[in-house]
């Protein structure tokens, strides 16, 4: 699942405020962090990703945080073959229907609340 940021908008928004853009990107990043930490660890918590062996649980990371241009995004999943289908649901090649999970899915829309607080306080750190 890919969490992105749309930062089109910050060097107006850092200019308004007499601010250093690359301070507000940087902290921007720093709460991107944080909050792919929290959807990552409660993907892995019990309820989440479906345990068998717990290959799959612990096999869920993400990628570095980029700073690509206005935006700022990383990655959150696993490189197992059957993760895709254990989220999103599917056909596997015996033929067995799987019903998604939506681990990460749901652990993102759960936490989202909480994410939305964490990038305040770090444009609040800007500010500051």
């Amino acid at each position: 699942m890919k969490i992105e940021l749309d930062t089109k908008d910050i060097d107006l928004f850092a200019k308004a405020l007499k601010k250093d853009a690359k301070k507000l990107q940087l902290n921007l990043k720093k709460a991107m962090a944080v909050n792919a930490l929290e959807v990552q660890s409660t993907a892995k918590s019990q309820g989440y990703v479906p345990v068998k062996t717990g290959n799959l649980k612990r096999s869920i990371t993400h990628d570095p945080i980029t700073i690509a241009g206005k935006r700022i995004y990383t990655e959150i999943g696993s490189n197992l073959d059957y993760a895709a289908i254990q989220e999103f649901g599917g056909t596997t090649k015996h033929g067995a229907k799987i019903t998604g999970k939506r681990y990460i899915h749901r652990a993102f829309e759960d936490t989202k609340e909480r994410q939305k607080e964490k990038i305040r306080k770090y444009i609040a750190k800007t500010l500051i």
